[in-house]
């Protein structure tokens, strides 16, 4: 997941840093974690992004990255 192709989409159509920014932002991600979750558990995703620890926005898309790769692994065990 190249970070230009979720962050791009809040770029042009919003301002920066504004609320709509990271809604538009977080909108794209839910897409695209919907998307990685129907695919096969062997299938790697590498993600692109830089998080700064202790930023309240790292930390979220941190979390968001741990809830992804933590759905992944259960659905994979066939526990989910």
């Amino acid at each position: 997941m190249d970070i230009r192709a979720v962050y791009n989409l809040a770029f042009a159509l919003t301002t920066f840093k504004s609320d709509r920014f990271y809604d538009a932002i977080r909108a794209v991600e839910a897409l695209a974690d919907d998307l990685i979750m129907e695919l096969p558990p062997e299938a790697s995703v590498i993600f692109t992004e830089i998080l700064t620890h202790g930023s309240a926005w790292g930390d979220e898309c941190y979390a968001r990255l741990m809830r992804l790769a933590q759905a992944r692994w259960i659905g994979a065990q066939g526990l989910g």
